[in-house]
Protein backbone atom coordinates (compact mmCIF):
# COMPACT_ATOMS: atom_id res chain seq x y z
CA UNK A 1 0.00 0.00 0.00
CA UNK A 2 1.15 3.23 -0.62
CA UNK A 3 1.57 6.45 1.61
CA UNK A 4 1.90 9.76 0.74
CA UNK A 5 3.74 12.76 2.71
CA UNK A 6 3.41 16.53 1.90
CA UNK A 7 6.79 18.27 1.30
CA UNK A 8 8.52 21.38 0.77
CA UNK A 9 8.18 20.64 -3.37
CA UNK A 10 4.92 19.03 -3.45
CA UNK A 11 3.24 15.19 -2.16
CA UNK A 12 5.85 12.05 -2.10
CA UNK A 13 4.57 8.85 -2.65
CA UNK A 14 6.07 6.01 -1.37
CA UNK A 15 5.07 2.41 -2.09
CA UNK A 16 6.29 -0.58 -0.63
CA UNK A 17 5.28 -3.48 -2.50
CA UNK A 18 6.52 -7.46 -2.84
CA UNK A 19 9.74 -6.19 -1.78
CA UNK A 20 10.03 -3.54 -4.11
CA UNK A 21 10.16 -0.14 -2.98
CA UNK A 22 9.10 3.30 -5.74
CA UNK A 23 8.71 6.98 -4.44
CA UNK A 24 8.36 9.81 -6.46
CA UNK A 25 7.44 13.50 -5.59
CA UNK A 26 4.37 15.54 -7.30
CA UNK A 27 3.26 19.26 -7.41
CA UNK A 28 -0.52 17.43 -6.43
CA UNK A 29 -1.58 14.95 -4.24
CA UNK A 30 -3.96 13.59 -6.94
CA UNK A 31 -1.04 13.37 -9.38
CA UNK A 32 0.35 11.54 -6.21
CA UNK A 33 -1.77 8.61 -6.03
CA UNK A 34 -2.65 8.17 -9.67
CA UNK A 35 1.32 7.44 -10.07
CA UNK A 36 0.88 4.86 -6.82
CA UNK A 37 -1.97 3.20 -8.30
CA UNK A 38 -0.59 2.59 -11.61
CA UNK A 39 3.20 1.58 -10.44
CA UNK A 40 1.19 -0.88 -7.67
CA UNK A 41 -1.05 -1.95 -10.73
CA UNK A 42 2.49 -2.82 -12.79
CA UNK A 43 4.51 -4.75 -9.69
CA UNK A 44 1.17 -6.47 -9.02
CA UNK A 45 1.88 -7.65 -12.62
CA UNK A 46 5.64 -8.17 -12.49
CA UNK A 47 6.54 -5.54 -14.69
CA UNK A 48 9.27 -4.29 -11.90
CA UNK A 49 12.08 -5.93 -10.45
CA UNK A 50 13.59 -5.13 -6.76
CA UNK A 51 16.13 -2.30 -7.64
CA UNK A 52 19.79 -2.37 -5.75
CA UNK A 53 20.48 1.01 -5.11
CA UNK A 54 21.53 1.72 -1.15
CA UNK A 55 18.15 4.27 0.26
CA UNK A 56 18.28 7.79 -0.79
CA UNK A 57 20.66 7.84 -3.16
CA UNK A 58 21.66 10.52 -5.26
CA UNK A 59 23.15 10.17 -8.90
CA UNK A 60 27.01 10.76 -7.53
CA UNK A 61 26.70 7.19 -6.54
CA UNK A 62 26.30 6.50 -10.55
CA UNK A 63 29.07 8.41 -11.07
CA UNK A 64 31.33 7.26 -8.84
CA UNK A 65 30.40 3.25 -9.13
CA UNK A 66 30.99 4.63 -13.21
CA UNK A 67 34.44 6.42 -12.45
CA UNK A 68 35.44 3.09 -10.34
CA UNK A 69 34.73 0.40 -12.34
CA UNK A 70 34.07 1.47 -15.94
CA UNK A 71 36.28 4.47 -16.93
CA UNK A 72 39.72 2.13 -15.69
CA UNK A 73 38.70 -0.23 -19.01
CA UNK A 74 38.48 2.49 -21.03
CA UNK A 75 41.85 4.29 -23.44
CA UNK A 76 40.79 7.45 -21.70
CA UNK A 77 40.32 6.38 -18.67
CA UNK A 78 42.38 9.80 -17.09
CA UNK A 79 40.62 12.02 -18.54
CA UNK A 80 37.50 10.92 -18.28
CA UNK A 81 37.68 10.54 -14.66
CA UNK A 82 38.55 14.10 -14.73
CA UNK A 83 35.07 14.62 -16.33
CA UNK A 84 33.48 12.56 -13.48
CA UNK A 85 35.42 14.07 -10.50
CA UNK A 86 33.93 17.57 -12.21
CA UNK A 87 30.70 16.12 -12.51
CA UNK A 88 30.93 15.14 -8.83
CA UNK A 89 31.55 18.63 -7.80
CA UNK A 90 28.18 20.19 -9.47
CA UNK A 91 24.99 19.92 -7.35
CA UNK A 92 22.66 20.07 -10.62
CA UNK A 93 24.03 16.59 -11.36
CA UNK A 94 25.38 14.96 -7.81
CA UNK A 95 22.49 16.07 -5.76
CA UNK A 96 19.97 14.35 -7.77
CA UNK A 97 17.89 11.70 -6.11
CA UNK A 98 17.69 8.54 -7.89
CA UNK A 99 13.72 7.55 -6.79
CA UNK A 100 12.83 11.19 -8.63
CA UNK A 101 15.00 11.54 -11.85
CA UNK A 102 14.38 12.41 -14.68
CA UNK A 103 14.77 14.03 -18.73
CA UNK A 104 14.03 17.67 -16.94
CA UNK A 105 16.84 17.52 -14.65
CA UNK A 106 19.53 16.34 -17.48
CA UNK A 107 17.75 19.20 -19.63
CA UNK A 108 18.60 21.97 -16.70
CA UNK A 109 22.20 20.71 -16.12
CA UNK A 110 22.60 20.93 -19.75
CA UNK A 111 21.38 24.08 -20.35
CA UNK A 112 23.32 25.30 -17.76
CA UNK A 113 26.23 23.87 -18.50
CA UNK A 114 26.12 25.35 -22.05
CA UNK A 115 26.11 29.24 -20.62
CA UNK A 116 30.01 27.86 -19.93
CA UNK A 117 31.42 25.37 -22.86
CA UNK A 118 31.03 24.59 -25.90
CA UNK A 119 27.74 22.05 -27.76
CA UNK A 120 31.03 19.32 -28.43
CA UNK A 121 31.98 19.37 -24.31
CA UNK A 122 28.48 18.67 -23.40
CA UNK A 123 27.76 16.50 -26.33
CA UNK A 124 30.85 14.74 -24.82
CA UNK A 125 29.98 14.55 -21.36
CA UNK A 126 26.67 13.81 -22.17
CA UNK A 127 28.25 10.20 -23.78
CA UNK A 128 29.55 9.34 -20.42
CA UNK A 129 26.18 10.45 -18.16
CA UNK A 130 24.00 8.25 -21.19
CA UNK A 131 26.19 4.75 -20.78
CA UNK A 132 25.95 5.14 -16.90
CA UNK A 133 22.14 5.79 -16.66
CA UNK A 134 22.23 2.66 -19.50
CA UNK A 135 24.34 0.71 -17.14
CA UNK A 136 22.50 1.82 -13.79
CA UNK A 137 19.31 0.88 -15.72
CA UNK A 138 19.72 -3.00 -16.96
CA UNK A 139 22.68 -4.24 -15.37
CA UNK A 140 22.75 -2.55 -11.73
CA UNK A 141 19.22 -2.12 -11.69
CA UNK A 142 19.58 0.81 -9.92
CA UNK A 143 16.86 2.85 -12.23
CA UNK A 144 13.91 1.57 -13.80
CA UNK A 145 14.16 3.54 -16.50
CA UNK A 146 16.82 5.47 -18.16
CA UNK A 147 16.78 8.97 -17.00
CA UNK A 148 18.53 11.03 -20.16
CA UNK A 149 17.22 9.23 -23.04
CA UNK A 150 14.77 11.40 -24.78
CA UNK A 151 17.01 14.43 -23.68
CA UNK A 152 18.11 16.13 -26.87
CA UNK A 153 21.82 17.07 -27.42
CA UNK A 154 23.55 20.51 -28.16
CA UNK A 155 24.47 21.62 -32.08
CA UNK A 156 28.39 20.20 -32.24
CA UNK A 157 30.57 23.03 -33.07
CA UNK A 158 32.48 23.23 -36.50
CA UNK A 159 35.28 21.33 -36.95
CA UNK A 160 38.68 23.58 -37.09
CA UNK A 161 40.77 23.40 -39.76
CA UNK A 162 43.54 25.18 -39.97
CA UNK A 163 47.08 24.87 -41.46
CA UNK A 164 50.07 25.58 -38.42
CA UNK A 165 52.45 28.14 -39.45
CA UNK A 166 55.97 28.29 -39.94
CA UNK A 167 56.95 30.91 -37.28
CA UNK A 168 54.70 28.41 -34.80
CA UNK A 169 56.53 25.24 -35.81
CA UNK A 170 60.15 26.90 -34.99
CA UNK A 171 59.07 28.48 -31.64
CA UNK A 172 57.76 24.92 -30.60
CA UNK A 173 61.05 23.30 -32.28
CA UNK A 174 63.11 25.63 -29.79
CA UNK A 175 60.72 25.04 -26.79
CA UNK A 176 61.68 21.17 -27.07
CA UNK A 177 64.88 21.37 -27.80
CA UNK A 178 64.55 18.93 -30.47
CA UNK A 179 67.84 19.14 -33.36
CA UNK A 180 68.53 16.46 -36.36
CA UNK A 181 72.37 16.70 -35.42
CA UNK A 182 71.68 14.29 -32.51
CA UNK A 183 68.96 12.01 -31.61
CA UNK A 184 66.04 13.13 -29.07
CA UNK A 185 67.16 11.74 -25.36
CA UNK A 186 64.94 13.68 -23.33
CA UNK A 187 60.79 12.99 -23.42
CA UNK A 188 60.11 16.85 -24.90
CA UNK A 189 62.91 16.46 -27.19
CA UNK A 190 61.08 12.91 -28.53
CA UNK A 191 57.66 15.18 -28.30
CA UNK A 192 59.17 18.46 -30.93
CA UNK A 193 60.25 15.56 -33.48
CA UNK A 194 56.63 13.67 -33.25
CA UNK A 195 55.30 17.73 -33.32
CA UNK A 196 57.24 18.01 -36.63
CA UNK A 197 56.06 14.28 -37.74
CA UNK A 198 52.75 14.90 -37.33
CA UNK A 199 53.23 18.36 -39.56
CA UNK A 200 54.38 16.10 -42.11
CA UNK A 201 51.83 13.24 -42.24
CA UNK A 202 48.55 14.95 -40.59
CA UNK A 203 48.33 11.86 -38.59
CA UNK A 204 46.78 11.80 -35.25
CA UNK A 205 48.45 11.16 -32.26
CA UNK A 206 47.28 7.74 -32.01
CA UNK A 207 48.39 6.53 -35.52
CA UNK A 208 51.63 7.79 -34.94
CA UNK A 209 52.56 5.44 -31.87
CA UNK A 210 51.36 2.50 -33.85
CA UNK A 211 52.48 3.09 -37.39
CA UNK A 212 55.23 0.72 -38.94
CA UNK A 213 59.16 1.45 -38.56
CA UNK A 214 59.46 2.00 -42.42
CA UNK A 215 56.84 4.61 -42.38
CA UNK A 216 59.95 6.84 -40.38
CA UNK A 217 62.31 6.32 -42.36
CA UNK A 218 60.43 6.24 -45.51
CA UNK A 219 60.95 10.00 -47.87
CA UNK A 220 57.19 11.13 -48.14
CA UNK A 221 57.16 10.62 -44.05
CA UNK A 222 60.73 12.82 -43.82
CA UNK A 223 60.77 15.34 -41.47
CA UNK A 224 63.86 17.35 -42.63
CA UNK A 225 62.07 20.20 -44.22
CA UNK A 226 59.05 20.89 -42.19
CA UNK A 227 58.79 24.30 -43.93
CA UNK A 228 58.72 22.70 -47.29
CA UNK A 229 54.94 21.10 -47.20
CA UNK A 230 52.21 21.30 -44.42
CA UNK A 231 49.48 18.83 -44.70
CA UNK A 232 45.98 19.13 -43.15
CA UNK A 233 44.03 16.53 -42.03
CA UNK A 234 42.07 16.32 -45.32
CA UNK A 235 45.20 15.28 -47.03
CA UNK A 236 47.27 12.99 -45.60
CA UNK A 237 50.98 12.84 -46.83
CA UNK A 238 51.36 8.63 -45.51
CA UNK A 239 49.11 5.94 -47.04
CA UNK A 240 46.27 4.67 -44.55
CA UNK A 241 47.07 8.45 -42.59
CA UNK A 242 43.44 9.35 -40.34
Amino acid sequence: MASYRKTANGWRADIFKDGIRRSKTFRAKRDAIAWANEIEFEIQNGHHSPLSAPPNSTFSRVLIRYRDEVSPLKRGTRWERIRIDAMLRDPLLADLPLDDIGPRHFARWRDARLRSVSGSTVSREMNILAHACKLATREWQWLDKNPIKGVSRPQENRPRDRVIQPDEIDAYVRASGFSFDRPPSMVKNRVGAMFLFACETAMRAGRSVKSEPEIWTSSDASCSSPRRRLASRAGPLVPGGD
